[in-house]
């Protein structure tokens, strides 16, 4: 048992994580976990909200956690034995309920990463069902895939491509800017891009060296390929990078050429 702040205490399980390394998960079917962790979350979350689910704040996204590892909504590594697909699924609505119930104001995202039940998924309303993404989407939520590229399968495919036109869609690259720059064997960035387009992503990121940058750098300039004539329909692109203390932003917006000027269509970060 572990204590979740002071007062009662909610069961943990303790499974082997990624590299081996010992970790604590709470017990999702433990009643503990409705009893005594998610009320203690939401009391939480409730507190986070009040202060930056506001108009001005900074804040871009609220993920959806209490699930999984890595925030990634899949126990891939500790396999948790849900008995049945409907105890989990009521395990996982009542979360996707909770943050859709605190958090009002600024977006929320799930991620749809395939969990370790993913052998036993037999269509895509099947896989949305399971971690329950159909009541996720049906609440405006944004979709996030984590380890993006190199870990991209079918149903991701499928709903990536029944949802896009109407959900927020968000890709995590699985290696850091300079891992891509430098190790020679994740693609270029330029490709890495890419295929965040192709995947209609929205919002689009890889992992930061932050310490091995200097103090500050200025925006620079942004790279703009007009073509002199272009018909409704075509698109065009447009590159701006930023480089701070912290990360290195480059932002890839994709402009559709309509009867009255240029609309955006999708932006990479």
């Amino acid at each position: 048992m572990a204590r979740s702040g002071y007062g009662k205490a909610a069961r943990n399980t303790a499974p082997t994580g990624e590299g081996k390394a010992p970790t604590k998960e709470p017990d999702y079917l433990d009643p503990s976990y409705a009893a005594v962790y998610l009320p203690k979350a939401k009391r939480f979350l409730k507190v986070l909200a009040a202060r930056y689910d506001t108009p001005g704040s900074p804040v871009m996204l609220w993920g959806a956690m209490g699930y999984g590892q890595w925030g990634e909504w899949h126990t891939m590594w500790s396999h948790y034995p849900w008995p049945g697909v409907a105890a989990k699924r009521a395990v996982l609505k009542q979360i996707v309920e909770m943050y859709a119930e605190v958090f009002t104001i600024k977006p929320l995202i799930i991620s749809y990463c395939f969990d370790d039940d993913r052998d036993q998924v037999h269509s895509v309303d099947d896989y949305l069902n399971r971690q329950a993404l159909d009541v996720a989407i049906g609440k405006g939520f944004a979709l996030a895939r984590h380890g993006f590229i190199d870990g991209l399968l079918m149903y991701e495919r499928l709903i990536m491509e029944r949802y896009w036109r109407t959900t927020p869609m968000w890709s995590e690259g699985n290696w850091s800017y300079t891992a891509v720059k430098d190790e020679d064997v994740h693609g270029t960035l330029e490709e890495n891009i890419l295929v965040f387009a192709e995947w209609h992503s929205n919002y689009g990121h890889f992992y930061m060296d932050a310490d091995t940058l200097p103090a500050s750098r200025p925006i620079i300039p942004a790279k703009r390929s007009w073509p002199y004539s272009a018909l409704p329909g075509a698109l065009i692109a447009a590159q701006s990078q930023r480089q701070t203390m912290r990360e290195i932003r480059i932002e890839y917006v994709v402009y559709m050429v309509g009867a009255t000027g240029l609309e955006p269509v999708t932006s990479c970060v």
